[in-house]
């Protein structure tokens, strides 16, 4: 992979590494193509995702064009950008409904621990 490369790119290999290689069964291009905007909104938003409701708000429209069984695919897709913990503070802010996402393999408390 390209050093540098597009969190949409990263992101695929990185979800399957911390979720398993069948985590995205099911999941249609259009889903794929929407969890990569979203992916790319949290990007943008970076660590200042309080100061940009604008972002936020875009965040939680584009999860929410995703089929409900593949909303922890968003969840987790935060940490791949961010921080472990701002998952659940990001998925708060965006207004998204409550969810048992799992966890993910490397994550703190997680199945690789």
């Amino acid at each position: 992979m390209a050093k540098n490369a597009p969190v949409s790119v990263t992101l695929i290999p990185w979800l399957k590494d911390n979720l398993g290689k069948g985590c995205l069964a099911g999941i249609c291009s259009g889903e794929l193509d929407a969890l990569s905007a979203a992916i790319h909104i949290v990007a943008l938003t970076g660590y200042e995702y309080p100061r940009k409701p604008v972002l936020t708000r875009a965040f939680g429209d584009v999860v929410l064009t995703l089929q409900e069984k593949h909303f922890p695919l968003a969840y987790h897709a935060i940490a791949h950008v961010l921080d472990w913990g701002d998952r659940d503070r990001l998925w708060l802010i965006a207004n998204l409904p409550d969810i048992e996402p799992g966890l993910c393999q490397y994550e703190p408390g997680g199945r690789g621990q």
